[in-house]
């Protein structure tokens, strides 16, 4: 079922490219395989400089008839096969919602994490696009709790793009986009300016194509490598995996949570946030970031 769920969202990632393109030849931007237009190139240049409009309230947008899963409700919960960590819990109501929250992402102090939110997973892609809540949140550990999420801007004014898989280290951030004035899915950089309390000066920054750079998390020392896989020993679709550095060579990878469970994050303390989703059948209800927490 997580493996349809992957499947579904390079879907909707290419049918946002689509629709990027779409709306990019209406301004009469012209762009070639993977290069940037002068538009691209000058939005590029110009940075994040033109204040944001303000965004709808993400809660606003949640279909009053979506349902909320409990995890007396579910029924695939996901659990630790590590003795390393107590079995994984959601984060609180303040972060997890009737929408869908993905691909989360923790700094080192476990204080500040990043995440992906839209609303609807049934709502098409061309939709989420313009609905202004779809996109990254940054939420605050505030005591035992957290801060209502704030949405992260990294695009120009008036301009359109799809933007996910955050990494953040120092002030520097790193992310996936399909955007107004390039074709194709890159990954992109921003740096963050203190002083203006915003994300500032993107620009699209690839990796080498044939290294097929997606979703895992390195520790902050290097020596441990955490990534979801469909490999042999889960228990089908995605499990979160850990390898450790041994005489400079990745260990044989462990199975540590399962079933339903991808995109991991770790905090300096080892403990492991993840994206679990919700199915009723094939069907994908909801998404909500959990923790497992080292003992």
């Amino acid at each position: 079922m997580e493996t349809r769920t992957m499947e579904t969202r390079i879907i909707r990632w290419v049918s946002a490219i689509f629709i990027i393109a779409m709306l990019a030849g209406c301004q009469d931007i012209q762009t070639e395989n993977n290069v940037p237009s002068d538009a691209g190139h000058a939005a590029e240049q110009k940075g994040i400089e033109e204040e944001q409009p303000e965004s709808v309230d993400r809660l606003s947008m949640i279909p009053s008839e979506a349902e909320k899963v409990m995890p007396a409700d579910d029924r695939a919960p996901p659990e630790s096969y590590s003795e390393e960590y107590l079995d994984p819990v959601p984060l609180n109501d303040i972060v997890n919602t009737a929408g869908a929250e993905d691909s989360a992402f923790i700094l080192p102090d476990g204080k500040t994490l990043y995440f992906f939110f839209t609303p609807d997973v049934d709502v098409p892609v061309e939709k989420q696009i313009i609905d202004r809540v779809t996109g990254i949140y940054v939420t605050e550990r505030q005591g035992s709790s957290w801060s209502e999420p704030q949405r992260v801007i990294l695009q120009d004014k008036g301009k359109v793009s799809l933007d996910g898989c955050l990494f953040v280290k120092g002030d520097k951030a790193w992310f996936c986009t399909a955007r107004e004035g390039y074709t194709g899915l890159h990954w992109a950089t921003a740096e963050y300016d203190a002083g203006k309390g915003k994300w500032t000066g993107w620009k699209v920054d690839d990796f080498n194509p044939d290294y097929e750079v997606g979703e895992l998390h390195i520790s902050a020392d290097s020596n441990e490598l955490y990534f979801h896989s469909s490999r042999p020993g889960g228990k089908g679709g995605l499990d979160i995996w850990k390898s450790e550095k041994v005489n400079g060579e990745w260990s044989e990878p462990e199975k540590i949570i399962s079933p339903l469970a991808g995109e991991a994050t770790i905090d300096s303390n080892g403990n492991v946030y993840f994206t679990h989703h919700f199915f009723d059948g094939d069907d994908m209800i909801e998404a909500d970031i959990y923790v497992a927490r080292k003992k």
